[in-house]
């Protein structure tokens, strides 16, 4: 299938468009969620995460931290590249983020990739299956802008990618529309690290 934005006329007939009210909804509540889960962690277990930071850190590392991130959003597994924060959070924060988008980057061109060259192969259409008429759908009404809301918001970035290829979209549109990863992972560990400074105890 060739890609190509549906205009108005079509949407209409076919699929209903993508609820922009619900999806910025699932948006703030999805951050919202994780706020809370990582300040409870924070309140409550803040010496194992110390612990477990520093044992990442001379363990892991930031290679540690880009191979993770880079699978998580290659391919389609149940975890996302946020895990890296809770034990993270007293690293180099400019270091940790650049390299988390580098990763994120990368890994969403590889399942671009994977859904472009190896879509005839039937692990890869299964693998896409459930949102595969949600993601087209997506890229059908906004086109390139459906990597960016990917890339922002809880709708799955390496699926959407996964799809963006086998739709054929344009590669260098894909990428630039991928940069999105970088305020992404920024706006995320700007916001935990407030919560981390109002919860301190001479906050």
């Amino acid at each position: 299938m060739e890609y190509r934005r549906m205009d108005s006329s079509e949407l209409k007939a076919g699929e209903p468009g993508v609820n922009t009210r619900r999806l910025i909804r699932n948006t703030v509540l999805f951050f919202v969620g994780i706020m809370l889960i990582y300040f409870l962690l924070f309140l409550f277990f803040r010496e194992e995460l110390s612990i477990a930071g520093t044992w990442a850190v001379e363990n892991i590392g930031m290679p540690g931290v880009f191979i993770f991130v880079f699978l998580v959003d290659c391919f389609i597994v149940p975890a996302t590249a946020d895990l890296v924060f809770p034990l993270s959070m007293e690293w180099n924060p400019i270091a940790l983020l650049m390299v988390m988008s580098a990763a994120s980057i990368l890994g969403g061109a590889g399942g671009f990739f994977i859904g472009g060259r190896l879509s005839h192969l039937k692990f890869v259409r299964k693998s896409v299956a459930y949102y595969r008429s949600k993601g087209e759908n997506l890229i059908r009404r906004y086109g390139v802008w459906a990597i960016v809301i990917a890339g922002l918001t809880p709708v799955p970035y390496s699926t959407v990618s996964w799809i963006a290829g086998m739709v054929k979209m344009h590669p260098g549109l894909y990428l630039l529309a991928s940069l999105s990863r970088i305020p992404r992972f920024f706006l995320y560990y700007a916001a935990i690290r407030a919560g981390l400074i109002l919860l301190s105890p001479g906050a």
